[in-house]
């Protein structure tokens, strides 16, 4: 019985190796130096399936991401901005659903307001690291993603400074439109920034995708001008939960989508060595 020859060598022959510090996706052993027809010499995990879950190849039209770092904090500020936004609207449903069952709950009434003020400071963050960033890539967001960010913003400072002299429902219809600029702003950056964050979305049926999360802001929306009802602001108080959900999820896609732009090298020119491109689509 004649013994088969060692596979490591024949895919090394037929492709190439990892040249930069890449961890393995499940232990984190370093693979420098593996062939990516390898596996992980500690755990078993293919190589492959820890350079695909730990770079983001290119844009969706195949073009290199300039300016990575610089796209992964815009991106990730604005959700986090998206999140606390949301968290504020959930807060001022709990506080006025408590106050109609005499509940008492554990924050002030203001606390929605002093929230709205922190999402603020991510907001104004993320749009001036968007606009450094679009200079170096202008297909990071559409034209309607990016009026709808500036917007957005522009919006939230209003509401910000005009909330605690405004009727309750006037404030919330107001955030529920600064809500629905925000996310239809950072799906469609989730949309551009890369493969990862495309398969992710597109996978979605639930609360994360952008129709159902923006069918639950309209609800809450509509909710809002009939507080005085126990069913609307129940109604109100679900939709708010929904959309919290769901822009955690949007939260979650952002990081882990452009979380490997922060790293030195991520694609895959710079981790395989040339004898080994990936295919293109």
């Amino acid at each position: 019985m004649v013994d088969r020859p060692d596979p490591a060598p024949q895919s090394d022959a037929e492709g190439g190796r990892i040249v930069a510090e890449l961890p393995c996706r499940d232990c984190r052993y370093t693979l420098i130096g593996c062939s990516i027809a390898d596996r992980c010499p500690e755990c078993g995990l293919p190589v492959e399936a820890s350079l695909h879950a730990s770079i983001d190849l290119e844009t969706i039209d195949g073009s290199a991401l300039p300016n990575p770092r610089l796209v992964s904090a815009a991106a990730g500020l604005l959700a986090i901005a998206t999140l606390i936004w949301a968290f504020g609207s959930t807060l001022f449903w709990v506080s006025d659903t408590a106050t109609m069952f005499d509940f008492s709950t554990p924050f002030p009434r203001t606390a929605p307001w002093f929230v709205t003020a922190f999402s603020l400071a991510w907001l104004v963050a993320a749009m001036l690291l968007f606009r450094q960033a679009r200079t170096g890539w202008p297909g990071m967001a559409s034209g309607m993603a990016v009026a709808a960010i500036f917007l957005g913003g522009t919006a939230a400072i209003l509401v910000t400074v005009i909330t605690p002299s405004v009727p309750d429902p006037v404030a919330m219809i107001l955030r529920s439109i600064v809500m629905v600029l925000l996310v239809l702003g950072l799906c469609d950056v989730m949309d551009r920034a890369g493969r990862r964050a495309l398969a992710y979305r597109q996978a979605g049926t639930a609360i994360q995708t952008r129709t159902p999360l923006l069918l639950a802001i309209a609800v809450e929306m509509l909710a809002s001008p009939m507080g005085d009802s126990e069913i609307a602001r129940i109604l109100g108080l679900t939709a708010s939960a929904l959309v919290l959900i769901g822009t955690i999820y949007l939260v979650a896609n952002s990081f882990w989508a452009t979380l490997p732009l922060l790293r030195e090298k991520h694609r895959y020119r710079d981790l395989v060595s040339s004898r080994m491109q990936p295919k293109r689509d």
